[in-house]
This record gives C-alpha cells, sequence and structure tokens, in this order.
C-alpha cells in the first residue's frame, strides 16, 4: 500500500493535535479521532499495541485529575466513597480523547515510517537542517536498542537475586542510571562515526511530491478545519 509523504503526515499529525485542544465538544473530538484511528490501523499497526498500554496507564492519571478538579453536577457513580460525578465524567472523557488523538498522529508518524525514511525526508523533502534530521532519526531509531538494553538488565538483575518488577524507586534509579550510562556512551561514538562519514557537508533540499494519497488527506485535514470553524 503506498505510504503519503512525510511531510503530508507531519501536516496532518500537528493539525489533528492542535483542533483536539481546540474541540470541546464530544462528538467533535470523535469526529476528529475516527480518521486518525483508520490511518493508524492502516499503516502503523506495527508496534501500536505499546502506545495504547501507554496511554491507558496514563489514563488513570486522567481519572484522578477529573475527580479532583472537576468533581460537579449530579452523582452519577460511586467509587468506594467518592462521589463521581457529570463534571468529572465529561472532563476525564474530553482529555482522554484528546490524548488517544494525540498518541495515534505521533504514532502514525513514528510507526509507519523507518528511522532512514525519516532521516532522508526530512533531508531530502524538507530541507530540514542535518544537526536537526540526524538527531530525529537516531532516538526512533535507538528506541529497540535502548529496549533490548533493558531487558538485558532485568535479566542480570535477576541472575542475581536482585528485583525485576522496579517498584522501589532506589531499583527503578539503578536501571534508569545504566540505561543513561551505555546509551550516552553509544550516542557520543555514534555522533563521531557520522562525522568522520561526512554528515556536515550533505546539502538539505525541497523536493515535496505529493501523491493520491496525500491529496486525500490533505483534503481530510480541510474538510475537518472547515467542520471547525463552521460548527
Amino acid at each position: 500500500m503506498t505510504k503519503p509523504r512525510i511531510l503530508t503526515i507531519l501536516i496532518y499529525a500537528f493539525t489533528t493535535s492542535t483542533l483536539a485542544f481546540i474541540y470541546r465538544d464530544l462528538y467533535d473530538l470523535l469526529v476528529l479521532l475516527a480518521p486518525t484511528i483508520i490511518l493508524v490501523f492502516i499503516y502503523a499497526r506495527r508496534g501500536l499495541h505499546w502506545i495504547i498500554i501507554g496511554v491507558l496507564i496514563g489514563l488513570l492519571g486522567l481519572f484522578i485529575n477529573a475527580i479532583a478538579f472537576s468533581n460537579t453536577g449530579e452523582t452519577v457513580f460511586r467509587l468506594f466513597t467518592i462521589e463521581v460525578k457529570t463534571g468529572a465524567v465529561h472532563a476525564f472523557l474530553v482529555v482522554s480523547i484528546r490524548l488517544f488523538i494525540i498518541a495515534f498522529a505521533g504514532a502514525l508518524l513514528a510507526l509507519t515510517y523507518s528511522p532512514i525514511e525519516i532521516y532522508r525526508s526530512l533531508i531530502y523533502e524538507l530541507k530540514t537542517p542535518v544537526i536537526i534530521a540526524f538527531p530525529v532519526a537516531y532516538a526512533l531509531r535507538i528506541l529497540p536498542v535502548v529496549k533490548r538494553d533493558y531487558s538485558e538488565i532485568v535479566f542480570q538483575r535477576k541472575q542475581r537475586g536482585l528485583k525485576t518488577n522496579l517498584l522501589n524507586p532506589l531499583d527503578l534509579a539503578s536501571v534508569v542510571t545504566l540505561l543513561m550510562v551505555v546509551n550516552y556512551e553509544r550516542a557520543k561514538w555514534s555522533g563521531i562515526s557520522a562525522e568522520l562519514r561526512g554528515l556536515r557537508r550533505i546539502k538539505p533540499e525541497f523536493q515535496y511530491k505529493p501523491r493520491i494519497v496525500d491529496y486525500i488527506l490533505l483534503t481530510l485535514l480541510v474538510l475537518l478545519v472547515v467542520y471547525t470553524i463552521a460548527f
């Protein structure tokens, strides 16, 4: 299946994220979420479960925040001794849908394209300076490596009889410190290697050539913006 140009996805992600903060009605937010979900499941199914898990974990904090600051109106249900009212439910749903829109819009870019595709697009389509394009592509490329490092650290802790659930802040800090030290050294030598290969001699260009799918996405964005203005 033909993928959109990366610039098109960047415009889509930025626009939908902005509209998510403008929309305040649940129906409007669902209208904005629907095409984003469809696009994500078409282009970015690989690794999407991690995005969903992360968002679901964040929903707990959103629910607590809604009860703390927006718990007004009529009582909807009781949670132990706490009365959850209409204001809290509405605030929770609004912010949750916004979070899903932003997360899925970001996933559409990060999971649809490889780090090399993103790097080449930033340089040769968007005319992005190398000092910006390279760190972005490197950060995306290094995520699976960090995951592997984490698995190896947890395995070694298990072999030594240490905790592996990392609920204790001290245990978590020790693992995070190791990850930061290892990946700082890796990033330093990767940067040196890129410099030796002539990274700074690359000349960015602007060669955006939209395809049919790009025109479809851009038309969809225009319709969403018009919907915002009209309704």
